[in-house]
């Protein structure tokens, strides 16, 4: 499965998990059911189909209000230093080793 649909069905998972807590809690869910299932639906058919796939993965970001964005990684490099991300501090790396030698 590609990268962009597995994040699609974690989130997909995600949402189901909220949906099922926030019901527990007297809650309205953010997504209704319909939704998730249309999307579980392209998910299921887009492992199947790589054309199915690519036209899934669009109508499910749609769906759960994902505009993807792309951008040259040299302007992503500059919009993270703009907002207070210094490079030099690796954070995120060196979270994710802590993790890993838990």
């Amino acid at each position: 499965m590609s990268t962009r649909l597995e994040e699609l069905n974690n989130r997909v998972e995600e949402l189901e998990r909220e949906s099922n807590e926030r019901g527990k809690l007297g809650l309205p869910p953010r997504v209704d059911e319909a939704t998730l299932t249309r999307v579980k639906l392209c998910l299921k058919g887009a492992r199947e189909n790589r054309d199915l796939r690519l036209r899934a993965a669009e109508r499910a970001s749609k769906a759960m209000g994902v505009v993807p964005t792309t951008m040259p990684i040299e302007e992503l490099h500059q919009r993270m230093i703009a907002s207070g991300i210094r490079p030099e501090d690796n954070g995120a790396s060196r979270g994710i080793v802590e993790m890993r030698e838990e």
